[in-house]
């Protein structure tokens, strides 16, 4: 079966169709946690890693789920996003910190060990929700089993979507160094005028490249969840390939 990023970003915006309401929905939900526990544990770094580790992880993964769902045609209710807390909690938040550990001990090694080894444990979450027998390390040597042969392959699904950040970059980018530019023009003519003219025009196309971002990721963030689930569904099960001894 060749493998083409296409077929399974057409299968996410079939499957998104009629749904978009609820999947942004979801997205600002999670946004929303998130920030708040930015706001809470600001002044507190272990409270921080403590909400973190317990709420945020584990609504990931219920947000991975949902778009799972998603993909696959199920009834969907918002409530869905909060699954892990609900069932399999200590599994699946054990998952995932053995997953971040594993990667995180790959990457001291090299950057690109870890980035490999992070393709490898990337199916762990769908192989813990369809196989509720499995321990938590069990679905990671399962995904790397699924993964074998198939890592490039999600890598060039996630690559298909940089199409879309590279123009907020750049504008942020733009400005920033425009400010820069500006600040240093003006100090050489020895000119408040155009150091603030400077800062205002570089502030503002900073300011327009973020939003940009924060708008194209209330898009984006289904749409690869969506297409991760069906690269999972349609590609990675179907066409196991195992090592040779």
């Amino acid at each position: 079966m060749e493998f083409a990023a296409k077929d399974y970003r057409q299968i996410a915006r079939n499957k998104l169709k009629g749904h978009w309401g609820l999947a942004i929905g979801v997205f600002f939900t999670v946004a929303l946690i998130t920030s708040a526990i930015d706001a809470l544990a600001q002044d507190n770094y272990y409270v921080y890693w403590i909400l973190l580790l317990f709420i945020s992880v584990p609504l990931s993964v219920g947000q991975l789920w949902f778009f799972q769902d998603v993909e696959r045609g199920e009834t969907l209710t918002y409530s869905h996003l909060f699954d892990t807390f609900r069932k399999d909690y200590v599994r699946t938040l054990t998952a995932m910190l053995l997953v971040y550990l594993y990667t995180f001990l790959w990457s001291l090694l090299l950057i690109i060990p870890g980035i490999v080894k992070g393709l490898s444990y990337s199916m762990t979450m769908f192989v813990l929700r369809d196989h509720p027998e499995m321990t938590a390390s069990e679905a990671i040597k399962e995904s790397q089993r699924l993964m074998y042969g198939k890592k490039f392959d999600l890598f060039k699904l996630i690559l298909s979507f940089i199409g879309y950040v590279i123009l907020p970059w750049v504008l942020i980018g733009a400005g920033i160094v425009l400010m820069i530019a500006q600040v240093g023009i003006a100090g050489i003519v020895e000119s408040a005028g155009l150091m603030a003219i400077g800062i205002a025009s570089g502030t503002i196309l900073a300011l327009i490249g973020l939003a940009l971002f924060f708008a194209i990721n209330i898009y984006l963030t289904p749409y690869i969840l969506t297409s991760l689930a069906a690269f999972y569904d349609k590609y990675v099960t179907t066409s196991v390939v195992t090592p040779e001894e």
